[in-house]
């Protein structure tokens, strides 16, 4: 829709006061198709400036608009230097290093846990195991499925576990349940080679009961690869000099994170829990796969994973342990049993 005031204005209307989710698609589709370098992997980014694209904004009339032409508004540093200040903070937002509450729109609160594809990433990771035919594995917070289905097609017995029930995959067995409650009752006792719970832990409450319902869900010997955030990252150390403690919708200060670990702390949970720590690996922050994948991220990406793996505790973004269950008195006695029947 256009105005003959401003022949170049275009305008996208509320179809009710308030309901700006109908606005944003219809605004996105426009975006899409006259700036086709806009990446679709994820939901786009409204405060981006491109060529000849200046910002997305908000009137007291309940409309959204962009102006193509104009060159002047919203010219800074950023744009100069290739890339928008707003730019910078929405794909920081989007890779959970900064939060503003108006990078969120309302109607986009899909679930907004990617799997990430970087090779240096945490899925990267879990996906080079050497997951054999057969064994069988517990992902507690599967998402959308995608890392569950990609280790069922070698063969492995996945079982995914998730509050929305995961998508229905083959090989794959879905259960929607709630993971603070009892789901060993649910998904089997000492039933699974091993369990991953990749940034599922800290929103659990308490931690400990988390941690005591996954080590008998194992069986003994079982692995455990669990990952959380890093709260000791440089970035939040040097923010905590600085007086800032900026929770956001996702990140190492998730606003559903029950409790804030350091690899210290995350390790004395599971020993605590009756698990043994087998390594410890750590992983930068997600560049790649937040900002793009020219040279120059790439090799941002690779040096902060390198730094990550050389002394997580300050460079880790987020960590991984792999811990293995230590049987109890009962569990070995009954190992013993069934060998010696065998």
């Amino acid at each position: 829709e256009s105005t003959v005031w401003y022949p170049t204005m275009r305008l996208f209307r509320q179809p009710k006061p308030g309901e700006w989710g109908g606005v944003m698609e219809q605004m996105e589709a426009a975006l899409l198709k006259d700036f086709p370098l806009v990446e679709q992997k994820s939901p786009i980014d409204y405060h981006v400036a491109t060529s000849g694209f200046n910002r997305v904004t908000r009137t007291r009339q309940g409309l959204a608009i962009y102006n193509r032409h104009d060159k002047y508004v919203g010219k800074s540093v950023g744009e100069i230097l290739g890339m928008s200040v707003q730019a910078v903070k929405s794909r920081l937002h989007q890779a959970g290093l900064f939060y503003q509450p108006n990078y969120e729109f309302p109607g986009r609160e899909a679930r907004t846990y990617r799997m990430k594809s970087a090779d240096t990433s945490l899925h990267a990771y879990i996906l080079r195991q050497p997951w054999k035919t057969g064994m069988s594995i517990a992902d507690l917070g599967a998402n959308d499925c995608e890392l569950a289905q990609r280790i069922a097609e070698r063969g492995v017995l996945v079982t995914a576990v998730d509050t929305v029930l995961p998508a229905q995959t083959p090989g794959v067995r879905s259960f929607q349940l709630d993971l603070n409650e009892d789901f060993p009752e649910k998904i089997g006792q000492t039933t699974y080679d091993a369990i991953i719970a990749l940034d599922v832990i800290e929103h659990l409450y308490p931690p400990e009961a988390a941690t005591e319902r996954i080590y008998r869900s194992l069986k003994p010997g079982g692995l455990l690869f669990a990952s959380t955030a890093n709260i000791s990252y440089i970035v939040m150390r040097l923010t905590h000099l600085l007086g800032w403690f900026n929770y956001g919708k996702k990140g190492i200060l998730d606003r559903t994170h029950h409790r804030l670990f350091t690899i210290h702390s995350f390790r004395r949970l599971l020993e605590n829990s009756g698990f043994r720590v087998a390594r410890i690996r750590g992983f930068g922050p997600p560049i790649r796969d937040a900002f793009g994948d020219s040279i120059l991220f790439r090799v941002l990406d690779q040096v902060s994973a390198f730094l990550a793996q050389i002394y997580p505790s300050l460079f880790a973004f987020n960590f991984l342990i792999v811990a293995r269950k230590v049987p109890t008195s009962e569990e070995k006695m009954l190992v013993t049993i069934k060998t010696k029947v065998q």
